[in-house]
């Protein structure tokens, strides 16, 4: 169906919607065993003392963070599989998600996380995922083309799973090393959680400019990314500046995701999962496909966290939401692969 705006309004209404009913699910879904109405009462201001401080200083906060990092990661997975022309490519394959586990990992070993407070993680993370991609656009200069053109999009997707393979075994050498404790700080953080004591003003203030700027040039060449898709020349020809669009693209994907790696740690598979989903509803355009995967990015996370708050009180431990999105995603992923071969072979 030919792009239309009033269509786009009407998906993402309903896109919204959608989020808004896991945010309620979010919200009425805990640790503890609050009947729903209860759980209402409270928001309000009404009823146990305890159970409103509970809404309001953990559930609400928590529910905001998960949308806002399943939305940065949502976008960002759209961007990359756009930039790179494929639809494997995840924002963690460029290497961020390696470059800030392990900045976190030094840091953990260093003990400055407990020197000087708890959201020292976030801030060296932000700056870990930052110079992973520092690095790649190093590696993108040597690249024919800068890493600008098909062939140099594919190499520096290659570079990224090396860089990310590289970091992965210093973290591991580092968690071998730490003290237990220190080791367990730094497997939390490696496997994602949403934490209401991370949310430090100036934290939320630099990730949210970084978020925004972030989703701004995704969305901004998500037109371009649909162009791209035909090829280069076949681009060029139609006037998209090919050389830029991959630059604002991959500029986008390492802001969007180093701003989610700063709030939440390494959340998997939604940047990879949650575009293909949205492919499945609304077709390949990148124009929808792109402001859709923020919205079902939030909403995928939003429930990811209720499933792993829910099942606090059969494990007896709180389940990192990373866990839970790669259990959902693994699979799910899987299922998409098989279906895109089956319909590719009939």
């Amino acid at each position: 169906m030919p792009f239309s705006s009033h269509r786009l309004v009407a998906v993402l209404a309903v896109a919204f919607a959608g989020l808004a009913i896991a945010a309620a699910v979010g919200v009425l879904v805990g640790s503890g065993a609050s009947p729903p109405g209860e759980v209402l009462a409270a928001l309000v201001g009404r009823g146990d003392a305890v159970l409103i401080d509970i809404v309001w200083q953990v559930r609400v906060p928590v529910v905001a963070m998960a949308a806002a990092v399943g939305a940065l990661l949502g976008i960002s997975g759209a961007g990359a599989q756009g930039v790179l022309r494929n639809p494997l490519a995840d924002p963690w394959i460029l290497g961020v998600s390696g470059g800030a586990g392990l900045a976190v990992g030094f840091v953990v070993a260093l003990g400055a996380d407990t020197t000087f407070g708890a959201v020292t993680l976030p801030f060296v993370a932000f700056a870990g995922a930052l110079g992973a991609i520092g690095l790649l656009r190093l590696v993108a200069a040597a690249l024919p083309g800068g890493g600008t053109t098909a062939g140099g999009a594919t190499s520096l997707l290659l570079a990224g799973v090396v860089l990310n393979a590289f970091a992965s075994a210093a973290v591991l050498v580092l968690h071998a090393l730490l003290a237990p404790e220190a080791s367990h700080r730094l497997l939390l953080w490696l496997m994602g959680t949403l934490q209401p004591a991370r949310l430090d003003p100036t934290l939320v203030a630099v990730t949210s400019v970084t978020g925004l700027v972030g989703m701004v040039l995704l969305l901004r060449v998500s037109h371009g990314l649909n162009l791209l898709g035909f090829g280069d020349e076949a681009a060029s020809a139609f006037g998209v500046d090919v050389a830029r669009t991959r630059r604002l693209g991959v500029a986008g994907i390492a802001l969007t995701v180093s701003a989610a790696v700063a709030l939440s740690g390494l959340v998997g598979f939604v940047g990879l999962v949650v575009p293909h989903l949205v492919r499945l509803v609304v077709g390949a355009d990148q124009r929808y496909v792109v402001p859709l995967s923020l919205v079902g990015g939030g909403a995928f996370v939003v429930l990811a966290d209720a499933v792993a708050r829910s099942l606090f009180s059969v494990a007896e431990t709180a389940i990192p939401v990373g866990a839970v999105t790669a259990l959902v995603g693994a699979p799910l992923f899987v299922a998409l692969l098989i279906r895109g071969a089956t319909e590719a072979s009939t």
